[in-house]
């Protein structure tokens, strides 16, 4: 579904380029068609700057973005147009993705593909107005919210409203990128549901870019943890969770409030570490269970 290989992207600041930062640092990942991904980090960590990448809001400045078989970062304007309704992202605030001049019918109309609309009309409604009434129901939205506008509806109805914009294109990935941090506790686990059940009826794939490994643990089957523009931890949720190998991730699970980490298991990094060049070895990831994978050094490797 996607294969994301090699991909950089550097910030430069200052005159005459004095300074930069590697927001994203050669990383790679592939998600299944129908399998959720959980993209966590803290902030800063280059979590967004992937999305925007593989979306091609922002150039990369290399390696490989493969979409159901096409490169994306190689195509032309007019090319990734096509594909573009295909791949969708739900952001953490749904104000920046809904026209507030526009109601939630004209909304959701325009996100739907005109071919798919007609201009037919059955009990006095045409079949776009009777697809913008599904998109609401699918989203747990009844029909009275069609003529609102967004600043009319709470932050966990424009959500969701968000969400049914994306799902008009009927897309193969949804990208979330802390979609649900703006909510508060009881909206955002209702939100949660909600994708959750609509991933399971429309088997999309999703990247659920996130900074609390708890809800990645609700929603996702694998995990990639991200630090300073580096995957630094790979693999299932359950081996991830179980046995955390690197220290970033155990500091993450620890500010989550999770129980405490077992032990019976060889860890990477036992020595205190002060600086990012100690946690972020360039000797890529190595592979440490079944689908596990941990950046370690060569020395640790071996150690394990």
């Amino acid at each position: 579904m996607l294969e994301v290989r090699g991909l950089k992207k550097t910030f430069y600041s200052g005159t005459f380029r004095k300074s930069c930062t590697k927001a994203v640092d050669g990383i790679s990942f592939s998600i299944r068609k129908g399998e959720a991904l959980g993209l966590v980090g803290e902030s800063g960590s280059g979590k967004s700057t992937v999305a925007r990448c593989i979306l091609r809001f922002m150039p990369a400045d290399s390696g490989s973005v493969l979409f159901e078989g096409t490169e994306l970062l190689g195509l032309s304007k007019k090319e990734f147009t096509r594909i573009r309704p295909r791949i969708q992202m739900i952001f953490q605030d749904p104000f920046s993705s809904l026209d507030p001049r526009l109601k939630i019918k004209a909304s959701l109309a325009e996100a739907l593909d005109s071919g798919e609309a007609g201009k037919a009309k059955k009990d006095g409604i045409t079949e776009k107005d009777g697809e913008v009434l599904r998109l609401l129901k699918m989203v747990g939205l009844g029909p009275e919210y069609a003529d609102r506008y967004p600043h009319q509806l709470s932050g966990g109805q424009n959500q969701r409203v968000a969400l049914a914009r994306a799902l008009a294109c009927r897309p193969s990935l949804l990208i979330a990128d802390e979609a649900t941090a703006s909510l508060d506790v009881s909206v955002q686990a209702q939100t949660l549901r909600l994708i959750q059940e609509l991933r399971e009826k429309s088997r999309f794939s999703l990247l659920f870019i996130c900074h609390d490994l708890e809800l990645v643990r609700h929603v996702c089957e694998r995990v990639a943890v991200m630090y300073a523009g580096k995957i630094v931890e790979l693999g299932d949720v359950q081996e991830v969770f179980s046995f955390p190998s690197h220290p970033y991730t155990r500091q993450l699970l620890s500010a989550g409030g999770s129980e405490t980490l077992p032990e019976g298991r060889p860890a990477f990094f036992e020595k205190e570490v002060n600086g990012k060049e100690n946690l972020l070895p360039d000797h890529g990831l190595v592979q440490v269970g079944s689908n596990h994978f941990v950046l370690c050094s060569r020395e640790s490797n071996l150690d394990y």
